[in-house]
């Protein structure tokens, strides 16, 4: 199996088992497809360094992401799994469906905007930490458990269908469109739930 690690800021074609990437300064950014069978492992230390891997041809067995301060950006041809994330803002574009590992660790302060060709399930093992601030999604089928205890606000949403646990306040982003063809569930516990802000087209409700 072949494992490959470089240091300090990278572009390139790369075709590997398992790709590990530490970038002392700068963006990680790439020029042509990757191609990762198994893990795509990237962190970036300096301030503000950045990941942008956004070839439409890219593929990833899975991916461990992290930014330091900066955004992420990854585009995939195929699902996407997420093992590990820390980023400012996340913006992922997958054309199949986004899930992640068992007792998986994702952690965004900002924006997490995802679209997917298939279904979203993010926190669905109890092992795993789900922090979000603000979600924009497209997909099919979403799950998503949040357990960070500061709440979620949801922007722009379309899906089939969506669960969405929160250890905190549900709310929705102001002027937003947030569209469920068919139940749309969502558990806050004892907190609020507020959707106020956006305008709503759902199948059904469970609250």
């Amino acid at each position: 199996r072949r494992h490959t690690r470089l240091q300090g800021d990278w572009s390139a074609d790369v075709c590997s088992s398992d790709l590990t990437l530490t970038a002392a300064a700068g963006t990680v950014s790439d020029t042509g497809d990757l191609s990762v069978g198994n893990v795509l492992s990237v962190s970036t230390v300096g301030a503000g360094g950045g990941v942008i891997l956004n070839n439409v041809g890219n593929l990833f067995g899975s991916v461990d992401i992290s930014s330091g301060a900066g955004d992420v950006t990854l585009v995939e041809a195929d699902a996407t799994i997420i093992n590990q994330l820390s980023a400012t803002n996340f913006d992922l574009t997958s054309s199949g469906s986004v899930s992640d590992s068992l007792n998986a660790s994702i952690s965004v302060a900002g924006l997490t905007n995802i679209s997917a060709g298939g279904s979203i399930s993010l926190g669905d093992d109890p092992g795993d930490t789900v922090a979000l601030s603000t979600v924009q999604l497209s997909g099919t089928d979403v799950f998503l458990n949040e357990d960070s205890g500061d709440g979620i606000t949801i922007s722009d949403l379309i899906a089939t269908s969506l669960e969405l646990i929160a250890d905190g306040d549900i709310a929705s982003a102001g002027g937003v469109n947030l569209n469920v063809t068919n139940q749309a569930k969502l558990d806050a516990g004892s907190n609020n739930i507020d959707l106020s802000g956006s305008v709503n087209a759902f199948g059904s409700v469970d609250l």
